[in-house]
């Protein structure tokens, strides 16, 4: 009996040990498994630690970049992949942008920081494009990453516009180039490689005095620059003969001028001496001769006339103190200031109902000049293309006077070039207001009143 219980006990006894042994092995199981998930994830913890740490240090390292003048990565810019991604007198690969004379940026806030980071990606793809030669697909991204970058993020907001002036240069688009410069120089007026890039879309649009403009600014800012020392040296004999040659034509225009309205008196240019002090730079201005056919009385007051000395002073001064009443066409108001010769000057013998509103100021900078003016009832305002365009002039419908279309004062289309013109005529007295569509945001705004 004892020996059947312990026979009949024995298979209970067994499954009961394989029981326990496949408990066992399960929990072992078990255990492993909990063990590979823990491992997992800390190791997706340790991960995601060390993402956030990445993070961290690019938005630091964005935000650094955002408070300083120079670009971190001005060595990654489109022009530094390629040799000729400035153009023929662009920028070569050492120009940087030099610190603004402004005070530094603000610190950027944490979603602004994001935004950075993502137009840096943008940019960084805008780049590898460039490098492959699809130009117009980098103009995309470069576009994108601006749409992205805060506005505080002044610097890479330059380096962007810059990067699609590059763009521009290698597609031979002189125009947009110099465009997408100005509005780089707009955020900082140091930058040296905008500066080179606008000076070859100048130069290749036949605008020279802009051009070796730029290459002087360039030198000033950086005397060791060879690509602004070049451009200088071969445009700067060239700009000065266009200079001479003006020069001899409008004082040939002048003189013709001079003798049409003297004629009625019998009288020339020739009739007169001009002697220049050069203590003061002021003009001496001698009758030499009496007109044939007088006689008498008139003879000898002209003969008095002799001892008359009419002191010119010609300055900057004295022309912006002048407000002549006539607009000249463009293509003579250029060359004159081109030569220093005042506009105001003609205003002594000749007189007009219009006035003169350029566009973009001599220093370049975005604004009407002048911005203030009035006009009497009828008159016409001439509005010619000056500086930092493309520009319009769009006439707000909402700061006219009742009953004037101000679409139909509007002129929308843009001036690309220099000297390009247009005239309004104001037929109702009141208070015009308008602007420059394109650089609405800089304030470029300016108000008419018509009398």
């Amino acid at each position: 009996m004892a020996g059947a219980n312990a026979a009949g006990t024995m298979p209970h006894l067994k499954y009961m040990e394989d029981i326990t042994e496949q408990e066992a092995e399960r929990e072992a199981a078990e255990a492993a498994a909990k063990l590979a998930a823990d491992n997992a994830a800390a190791e997706a913890a340790a991960k995601a630690e060390a993402a956030a740490k990445a993070a961290a240090e690019a938005a630091r390292q964005a935000s650094a970049s955002a408070t300083t003048a120079v670009p971190q990565d001005a060595a990654a810019q489109p022009e530094a992949s390629s040799s000729d991604a400035a153009g023929e007198g662009g920028a070569d690969g050492a120009a940087v942008s030099s610190p603004a004379e402004t005070q530094p940026p603000r610190e950027l806030t944490d979603p602004e920081k994001e935004q950075l980071a993502q137009a840096e990606a943008l940019k960084k793809e805008g780049n590898e494009m460039y490098s492959q030669g699809r130009c117009e697909d980098a103009l995309g991204k470069y576009a994108a990453a601006l749409d992205a970058a805060p506005e505080a993020a002044t610097q890479q907001r330059a380096v962007l516009h810059c990067n699609r002036a590059a763009c521009h240069i290698k597609q031979e688009q002189w125009a947009e180039a110099a465009q997408e410069c100005s509005a780089a120089l707009e955020l900082d007026s140091k930058y040296i490689k905008a500066l080179l890039r606008r000076c070859t879309a100048y130069e290749k649009l036949d605008d020279l005095e802009r051009a070796l403009a730029d290459a002087e600014k360039a030198l000033e800012l950086e005397p060791g620059n060879s690509a602004a020392g070049q451009v200088a040296k071969r445009l700067t004999p060239v700009v000065m003969e266009r200079r001479e040659k003006l020069k001899d034509e409008m004082m040939g225009k002048l003189k013709d001028l001079g003798n049409m309205v003297l004629g009625k008196f019998g009288l020339s240019v020739d009739n007169f001496k001009a002697e220049q002090d050069p203590s003061t730079g002021s003009y001496s201005i001698k009758f030499q001769q009496v007109p044939c056919g007088f006689s008498g009385p008139v003879r000898a007051r002209w003969g008095d006339m002799q001892a008359i000395r009419a002191q010119v002073v010609v300055s900057q001064a004295s022309q912006a103190a002048a407000k002549p009443r006539m607009a000249l066409p463009a293509a003579v108001v250029r060359p004159l200031k081109a030569v220093g010769v005042s506009v105001a000057s003609l205003a002594l013998a000749l007189s007009a109902n219009a006035a003169t509103v350029k566009l973009g100021a001599d220093n370049g900078a975005l604004v009407f000049e002048p911005s203030s003016l009035t006009v009497a009832k009828g008159e016409a305002v001439t509005f010619v293309n000056n500086a930092g365009f493309p520009h319009n002039v769009v006439f707000d419908e909402d700061e006219v006077p009742a009953g004037v279309n101000a679409d139909a004062l509007s002129h929308e289309d843009y001036l690309n070039a220099p000297g390009e013109s247009f005239s309004v005529k104001f037929d109702t007295a009141g208070d015009y207001s308008f602007y420059c569509e394109p650089h609405q945001g800089a304030g470029m705004a300016g108000k008419i009143t018509v009398n």
